[in-house]
């Protein structure tokens, strides 16, 4: 089962300049929750922009295993807490059965959405210049979604589901 987690803003930007449109701390606690000791995978950029944020770590601190999309790094085989894989279609084959979250960059994103049982949005309801948009069509991918709103300066939930799901504020 694949799902995806991100921030975006209303006109879809995930990042501009290498920083997430206004997070909230709240909103990461949110996200610490529904990672926290699962699978993540990740794109190599990604990867490398959270030494910005936690320069002692290596990969998302809270995930059980840090999986990498990448052709150019190499598994560090002294950290069984990370693997390289080097395409999507190989991470596909490899994990198939696997509960995994799925990280941040549009390239993944862009991949795997045809893949996805589940995708967590948080839409911030500002409109930004942009540097990297999230697909803009990934509403196709998904038959049902749940809006929760909160009063916190424009921002809300978005889940979308590819099953009915037993939330009863899901709109089916």
């Amino acid at each position: 089962m694949l799902k995806g987690i991100c921030a975006i803003s209303e006109n879809n930007v995930m990042w501009d300049k290498w920083k997430i449109p206004r997070h909230k701390p709240w909103d990461l606690k949110r996200f610490k929750e529904l990672t926290k000791d699962q699978i993540v995978v990740m794109w190599k950029w990604t990867y490398e922009s959270l030494k910005n944020y936690r320069p002692k770590s290596d990969g998302y601190p809270h995930a059980k295993k840090n999986i990498i999309i990448s052709s150019t790094l190499e598994n560090n085989e002294n950290n069984e807490n990370i693997e390289v894989i080097p395409n999507i279609q190989s991470f596909l084959e490899r994990y198939k059965d696997n509960l995994v979250w799925v990280l941040w960059w549009w390239k993944l994103f862009e991949g795997l959405l045809p893949y996805m049982d589940e995708l967590y949005l948080t839409i911030v309801e500002w409109e930004y210049e942009w540097d990297v948009k999230f697909p803009e069509n990934y509403k196709k991918y998904f038959k049902h979604t749940a809006i929760e709103n909160w009063d916190d300066e424009g921002t809300r939930y978005e889940t979308y589901y590819n099953f009915y799901s037993d939330h009863d504020w899901a709109v089916k």
